[in-house]
């Protein structure tokens, strides 16, 4: 028996659908107009004759319409659940490399104990057969295999500090009025040595372009890097506010060759930890100051003041520099009243000599 037609009209159809109605139409057409049997139309066209008595069927009940095939809304979309699927990316981007077989065992018990819905096999399958190669190869074999056989450029190891340089330029995700009063996206600009370790760098990296105090870069866990969309999510200890920030190609990168190259095994859920055991967070804020100012020993910055606040200082005075606004400032910085930035104020001499009122005629002596 038939199935009973969808209830389509021709703008929900789309122009696929439209053009879709009208090809079966014309074929249908000898039949409709000029009584030609459909065993014969069957015949010309090479279309079964039980699908134009299909096609009939639904033309009679819905017209043109009828003909259609109504496009999802969700077309092209995964239906898959998204906690779904990242415990399946997850599960099958340990190693040992599991099957799909056991990835597939371990979602399901999951699923049923979250009350989730069960996916198939195939599913699941399909879901690490879309997994990007190159993804693939930097959780299973490493960063070194990932930059041989996925990145373009030859990456030398330096073997003494100032031996090789690293520059990266990034545009800040903010807009400032340049001094020809247009408005324009800030550059920001990092140059690194790459003598350096990967979580020496990361860290010296972190508090130079976020600003981050010492408490936060220690407190900062895996957890709290969204490793897709490139920010970091923390609560300060200071204030108690949340503080999202955007991170720097560079700054990913080495987070990356710190937590899949370099960072010890260990339990601690902490990013950065000790590289002698015990392999713990790291203990306060002279652990950071120290990191620091072995980074900038390392770069031949012997003379430098070193450590968080005197980089948040300097992260606070690029910004202002840039024109970008106080309360801006002030959000990036993680200050939860706008005063403690303006601290920074003095540091822009330029801009406050802008501000200096020219002295009235009859004062002058």
């Amino acid at each position: 028996m038939p199935r009973a037609p969808d209830q389509t009209t021709l703008a929900t159809l789309g122009e696929a659908g439209r053009a879709e109605a009208h090809r079966r139409w014309l074929v249908l057409r000898p039949h409709l107009e000029d009584g030609v049997p459909l065993t014969r139309v069957a015949a010309q066209s090479g279309i079964p004759h039980r699908t134009l008595q299909r096609w009939l069927v639904r033309y009679r009940a819905g017209g043109l319409a009828g003909l259609g095939r109504a496009v999802r809304a969700d077309r092209g979309r995964s239906r898959f659940p998204g906690p779904l699927r990242l415990l399946v990316e997850g599960l099958a981007l340990r190693t040992p490399v599991p099957s799909a077989a056991q990835v597939h065992r371990q979602v399901t018990a999951v699923a049923e104990r979250e009350g989730w819905p069960v996916p198939s096999y195939s599913s699941v399958y399909a879901i690490i057969r879309r997994i990007d190669p190159a993804l693939r190869t930097l959780a299973v074999e490493g960063a070194r295999r990932y930059a041989e056989v996925f990145e373009l450029v030859h990456r030398r190891q330096a073997g003494r500090p100032n031996e090789i340089w690293q520059a990266d330029h990034t545009q800040l995700d903010l807009w400032v009025v340049t001094p020809a009063g247009r408005p324009a996206r800030p550059w920001l600009t990092v140059i690194e040595d790459d003598h350096v370790s990967a979580r020496n760098a990361a860290i010296t990296l972190l508090a130079v372009t976020t600003g981050l105090r010492a408490c936060d870069i220690i407190g900062l866990r895996l957890a709290d890097v969204d490793w897709r969309g490139a920010t970091i999510a923390v609560v300060q200890q200071k204030t108690g506010n949340p503080l999202t920030l955007p991170l720097p190609p560079l700054v990913m990168g080495k987070l990356c060759d710190y937590v899949l190259g370099e960072r010890p095994a260990t339990a601690d859920e902490h990013v950065f930890v000790r590289s002698v055991a015990p392999h713990v967070h790291l203990a306060d804020h002279a652990s950071v100051h120290q990191v620091i100012s072995a980074t900038f020993a390392a770069a031949g910055v012997a003379d430098g003041k070193a450590g968080t606040r005197f980089l948040r200082h300097s992260a606070a005075t690029r910004l202002l520099r840039a024109a970008v606004p106080l309360p801006t400032i002030s959000a990036v910085l993680g200050h939860s009243a706008e005063d403690s930035t303006s601290v920074y104020m003095n540091a822009d001499r330029d801009r406050l000599l802008q501000c200096v009122l020219p002295v009235p005629a009859g004062a002058r002596r």
